[in-house]
């Protein structure tokens, strides 16, 4: 009897919802007695937009062997999210049958489950799916597993804080990232116009507490030198496809290399009043598109809302650190009085 080994690969901080065993080894694993033994892989895609979470998973052969490891229960797969399965015998008594639980918006489970064994015979990889529950469609190409939304569905999300928004920007990008990063996926960004505009402050020197009683010079460090790299919300990098995407649909002349560009060389002082906390801020220009991302998945599409800004070289609108500066929290306040006299 062959042993096996069922490991969930590394993925990334963003897929990763649980502890997960260590990989095998590329190319095999090592069963308990030492033998090598080959592996096969499986990729399970989660297209829809439902949460996916693995509730069980066990060998179907009549003899499993002692060293059997399976995944963990409750690891979940997110819509757009992705899960990689290695198993590490040939033997079809080794197969694994895995369940899977459908869960609301809110991870609370909607009672549907369905069944999917991983299978392995011979030289073959392929997949059994058992009853699928009404609203998801599973189609499965030899490693591969697709769980999808039905046929004509359109799932609508909108990134942002403000109301009836459903994740965040930096969510969203993630979102989007995925799902055009998927073989098969078909993306373009439609924007609704490309004002100019300034970003929020950014504190680019400072804050500086004057606890003393007399009034000092706040200098902003000569040569002050900060970046602004293309961002969906704070400091989130577009992936280069999805920068390309914009580009065509905006005419940003960025390009896929330039996320950053220098933006402020600044000099300056003003004076901090005492039981004043003082800070540089500066904003700097952008082009602001108001858009959406269209990513077609078999016969499924996501359309994926959001604000996204692009460096606008050369903008007269901004550039220039400014001084701010606000009362000190009222403990130091206390002690700078009594100090003072």
């Amino acid at each position: 009897m062959t042993g096996i080994l069922v490991v969930l690969a590394a993925l990334s901080p963003m897929t990763a919802r649980a502890a997960a065993p260590e990989p095998a080894p590329a190319g095999g694993s090592v069963n308990a007695a030492g033998t090598s033994a080959a592996t096969r892989g499986f990729w399970i895609h989660n297209w829809s937009s439902k949460t996916l979470q693995l509730t069980a998973a066990k060998s179907v052969g009549n003899n499993p062997p002692p060293n059997l490891e399976l995944l963990p229960t409750g690891w979940q797969l997110a819509g757009g999210e992705q899960g990689h399965f290695e198993l590490d015998s040939v033997a079809r008594e080794n197969d694994v049958l895995t369940t899977w639980a459908v869960l609301d918006k809110d991870n609370t489970p909607t009672g549907a489950t369905f069944d999917l064994t991983l299978s392995v015979q011979a030289s073959v990889r392929y997949s059994e799916v058992g009853a699928v529950p009404a609203g998801l469609v599973v189609n499965t190409q030899s490693q591969d597993v697709y769980v999808l939304d039905p046929p004509n569905t359109t799932t609508e999300v909108t990134t942002g804080s403000g109301a009836g928004a459903t994740m965040s920007q930096a969510d969203g990008a993630e979102l989007a990232r995925r799902l055009c990063a998927e073989d098969g996926s078909r993306c373009q960004f439609t924007s609704a116009g490309r004002p100019q505009e300034t970003t929020v402050p950014v504190v680019v020197d400072g804050p500086y507490r004057n606890l003393t009683c007399d009034k000092v010079t706040m200098t902003l460090s000569n040569n002050t030198t900060r970046t602004f790299s293309t961002s969906w919300d704070v400091s989130v990098t577009m992936d280069t496809k999805l920068l390309d995407l914009i580009n065509t649909s905006t005419k940003v002349s960025t390009g896929g290399t330039q996320t950053d560009v220098t933006s402020v060389k600044a000099t300056g002082a003003t004076t901090l009043e005492p039981g004043r906390i003082g800070w540089w801020q500066v904003t700097y220009p952008v082009w602001r598109s108001n858009g959406t991302f269209q990513i077609l998945l078999g016969n499924t599409t996501w359309l994926v809302h959001m604000t996204i800004d692009t460096p606008r070289p050369g903008g007269k609108k901004s550039q220039a650190a400014a001084p701010r500066q606000t009362t000190i929290a009222t403990d130091d306040l206390a002690n700078l009085g009594a100090s003072c006299g």
